[in-house]
């Protein structure tokens, strides 16, 4: 097939598939036009894990990019809204467990509520490379911060 050729496997242009794709490649060249693309998919598939989880993420993205002040805590908040809806469509998606961990440790200051979702990210094994790069370290921190604090480590749920 000639590139651009349509297939058996060329998502249908407007569906679901298409737009998650759509999405996926304007993640870092174009966050807020992702935003829109995933807020599409959700419009269509209100449960789409993926469109919630990197919905979420893209917001978070945008956030790191400004300064301190209201609209940052206004997009931490948005992202953590629809990363808690990713958890709850699939909780077994380990991205959303991996980027909820992230939000709630890393600009939330929550250590205690990172705890659950880094469990449930590493231990389910599929992580793809890019995800597996942000969480890394991530644990001995949050077990470290979860110490310095008094705070016992709650058991993985």
């Amino acid at each position: 097939d000639a590139p651009g050729a349509a297939t058996a496997s060329t998502p249908a242009p407007g569906s679901v598939e298409a737009l998650l794709a759509q999405a996926r490649t304007l993640q870092t060249s174009d966050p807020l036009q992702a935003i829109k693309t995933y807020d599409e998919v959700i419009v269509k598939d209100p449960k789409n894990a993926e469109a919630l989880t990197y919905r979420g993420w893209t917001a978070a993205f945008v956030a790191m990019q400004m300064g301190e002040g209201t609209s940052r805590d206004v997009l931490i908040g948005s992202a953590s809204e629809f990363l808690d809806a990713a958890r709850a469509a699939d909780p077994e998606y380990p991205d959303a467990q991996c980027f909820t961990a992230i939000v709630r440790f890393r600009f939330q200051n929550d250590a205690a509520g990172a705890k659950g979702p880094y469990d449930k990210c590493k231990a389910s094994g599929t992580l793809p490379p890019s995800v597996a790069g942000l969480v890394g370290s991530l644990g001995s921190k949050i077990d470290e911060a979860l110490a310095a604090s008094g705070g016992s480590v709650p058991p993985t749920t």
